[in-house]
Order: C-alpha cells, then structure tokens, then sequence
C-alpha cells in the first residue's frame, strides 16, 4: 500500500487541503496601515483671503473691505500640535466721501494650535509692513498723502479640508497699526477684521 505523501503516519506534515504547502517561515501579511493625509502632514500650503471686513472705529467711514494672497509652510507634530508660517500680501480698500483711502499690508503670519486629520483650530499673529495712501477731494483740492509704519494683529481662526486638496475657514481679528506722517507724526489706527480663509495643501493626494 502507497502511503500518501505528507500522511501523519509517516512522519510528515500533512499537505493542506488545496494541495500548496506553505512557504517554510511564511505568515498571515496583516494590511497595511492608513497613510497619513490631509492635516496629518507636513506640507506647503497657498492662501487665499477672498473677502474680509474690517471695522475701523475712530473714522467716519469705519466700514473696509480686505483682501488678499498668501504662501507658507504647515508643520504637524506627532501629537495633535500644530503650526504654519508664512507670508501674506494684503490690500485694504476704505471708500470715503472725501475721497478713497488704500492700505497694502505686507505681513509675516504664525498660527498655532490643535489640528486633526480635517481640522485646524489655531491662535494667529501677523506682524506687518503697512503702507497706507490717503486720497482727498474736498473743497475742490485733489490731495494726496502717503504714510507708512509697522502694524500687527492678534486673533483667533479655524480652518478645515473639504477636498483632500482644498480647505476652508474664517478668522477673527484686532489689528493695530502705527502709520509714520510727514514730518515724523505718528497715527495710531485700530480696527476688527472678519476674514474668509481659502487654500489648497501643495503635495496631497
């Protein structure tokens, strides 16, 4: 009688039922963990300010509108810490009955906070290059006034992925600046921003 191959009775082990045995030292592969993404990465990232409003209460047309363009770089830790850095170019349009005044913010950003895969909940401070330039019609003259002085602002914002690539979000804000006249004086301006934050993550997929 032919003893099968693999049989128990003859000291080997038996052969599994499809008839392949396994590789000697060979286990189950477990699969592959999740790579990271989205606010789980390190990565560039390009912003965009569309709309904002700013509130300015010591002049007669408090009411400005904001926008602007920004690049930076957005660091996660290995806990849920996070932080970006970055540039921002700004302009700052105030229309007045005597005539139109315009500020171009050239500013340095940090944000820092929590972040979660979607989620980034952060406390923000710019500190800025603000020139202003001062536009008035009245009684007939056409005058025009440029100053310009250091600026900062101190607020709050959160942003969050709808896309793997794009995000969306707003940010809250007290912005100070110190604008230089001719002749060395000094003007100290103060408002509350309300901004749209708009962005694309450079390097997801």
């Amino acid at each position: 009688m032919i003893t099968p191959r693999g049989d128990a009775s003859a000291g080997e082990p038996a052969a599994p039922a499809d008839g392949v045995a396994p590789l000697e030292g060979s286990r189950a592969r477990e699969p592959d963990a999740p790579a990271p993404a989205g606010l789980d990465v390190t990565r560039p990232l390009l912003l965009l300010t569309p709309g904002a409003i700013s509130y300015t209460p010591s002049r007669t047309s408090p009411l400005g509108l904001r926008y602007g363009l920004g690049a930076g770089m957005y660091f996660r830790t290995d806990s849920n810490l996070a932080l970006s850095v970055g540039a921002h170019v700004e302009h700052v349009g105030v229309y007045r009955d005597s005539g139109p005044l315009s500020t171009l913010r050239l500013s340095s950003q940090l944000r820092l906070g929590g972040a979660r895969a979607r989620w980034f909940a952060y406390g923000l401070v710019e500190v800025s290059a603000v020139f202003t330039f001062d536009h008035s019609f009245q009684h007939e003259l056409n005058s025009a006034e440029s100053r310009i002085g250091p600026g900062a602002l101190a607020g709050v914002g959160v942003m969050g992925l709808i896309t793997r690539v794009f995000f969306l979000g707003a940010e809250l804000g007290v912005n100070a600046d110190l604008q230089l006249r001719e002749g060395f004086d000094e003007l100290a301006v103060a408002s509350v921003q309300w901004r749209v934050v708009a962005g694309v993550l450079l390097g997801a997929r």
